[in-house]
């Protein structure tokens, strides 16, 4: 979870006391959400969905879940970086009463050499072979998990031309500049991601529930046409996070916060 969504479940009694907690989306969907400390303003739409889809069921249980982390808790981790959601998490910072440490990505995706002691996987040795910029990366969540590799790696699927390889770990992908095809789960923030950073394109949906293949086939032509001007520039904005990411790591902020953790951790209540 984001420190923004994090955010916006935290600060849930200001969305009901404006009338935007569960809110009509045919009625409110444009109406501005501009009162969330740190935030900023965002459409009731862009709302995770939580607050008004299918996943509305589990809100209750999200909300308890997010006042114990504030009430118990003695740390909040977040695997983001400063410098993505600085104003969120200096406003969140000033309201609630435990440290907050971001640490950066969870998987060590900038590790992307293999034990030279075993032979390449086949998958390995395809993707060495393809032209850049050619490769579609699609990841489907954080609910898909590779049980076979003994871990709880997201299960990947690459595609090219009706090709599916199941269960590559996302940190051995080399880096081909490839793109995403990523379902909005309920703890997303699709506005941030494609106003604020402006790394996705929104999927029109003809229903709440429902995304036609030929909308989806659209927005992949559209990823893949390496002559498209918006397609080029989100590939660079997209290269830009990423470099904003090696920054952090190289610089020795993620692992800075990461031992301040562990030393503030290590003391004890007592100390």
């Amino acid at each position: 979870m984001s420190p923004t969504v994090f955010s916006i479940l935290y600060h849930h009694q200001l969305l009901l006391a404006n009338g935007h907690f569960e809110a009509n989306l045919t009625e409110q969907g444009e109406e501005v959400v501009n009162y969330i400390p740190g935030i900023k303003p965002i459409c009731v739409k862009d709302l995770p969905p939580v607050f008004y889809s299918k996943y509305r069921e589990m809100l209750p249980l999200i909300l308890e879940a997010v006042s114990m982390l504030v009430n118990k808790a003695q740390y909040a981790l977040f695997t983001t970086i400063e410098p993505l959601e600085s104003q969120v998490i200096e406003a969140l910072q000033a309201e609630i009463p435990v440290p907050i440490f971001t640490v950066g990505p969870t998987i060590p995706y900038m590790d992307t050499e293999l034990n030279t002691n075993k032979p390449s996987p086949n998958y390995l040795l395809w993707l060495d072979d393809q032209p850049k910029d050619s490769v579609l990366y699609i990841s489907q969540g954080s609910f898909l998990w590779n049980w076979e590799e003994g871990n709880r790696g997201a299960l990947v699927h690459l595609l090219d031309f009706g090709r599916i390889v199941d269960g590559i770990q996302p940190r051995k992908v080399h880096l081909l500049a490839f793109h995403f095809l990523r379902s909005p789960l309920w703890l997303t923030n699709c506005k941030q991601i494609v106003e604020d950073w402006k790394i996705g394109w929104r999927v029109n949906k003809e229903s709440e529930n429902l995304v036609k293949r030929d909308e989806i086939a659209l927005l992949v032509q559209s990823f893949m046409d390496l002559g498209s001007y918006h397609g080029r520039e989100m590939r660079k904005k997209a290269m830009g996070i990423r470099k904003i990411f090696q920054e952090s790591i190289e610089s020795g902020s993620i692992q800075g916060n990461i031992n301040k953790f562990i030393r503030d951790i290590s003391r004890g209540p007592s100390q």
